[in-house]
């Protein structure tokens, strides 16, 4: 729940999503409403991409990639889907107001680049 450092504005805006989808899921059920909220880490988009690609120090971007535990790389957009699609299936009828982490366990290893 942190950024790579001088995001503070970013934190601050995940914090209120998460907030949000908790006070959400406490008033919305009535209404048929199920709110969680999707947390992904890295995710392998073409934009994500290309700032790596051009990265100052890249074996020290490899060092961070592979301490990720799952696969040593960030999450493909295809896993984010299968995610959502889950999240409004049936199966997921009981879940609301759950931060669903999507990050192969990446945790705090963006503070690693600076």
């Amino acid at each position: 729940m942190t950024g790579p450092g001088n995001t503070a504005g970013c934190v601050r805006s995940r914090g209120a999503t998460l907030g949000l989808t908790h006070e959400w899921a406490a008033e919305l059920p009535p209404f048929g409403s199920r709110i969680n909220a999707l947390v992904p880490a890295v995710v392998m988009t073409s934009l994500y991409c290309q700032w790596r690609d051009t990265f100052a120090d890249a074996e020290q971007l490899k060092r961070v990639i592979f301490r990720i535990p799952l696969k040593k790389r960030g999450i493909l957009p295809d896993e984010i889907t299968a995610m959502v699609i889950f999240l409004i299936s049936y199966r997921a009828v009981h879940m609301t107001g759950q931060d669903v982490f999507v990050h192969a366990g990446y945790v705090r290893l963006d503070r690693a680049l600076t």
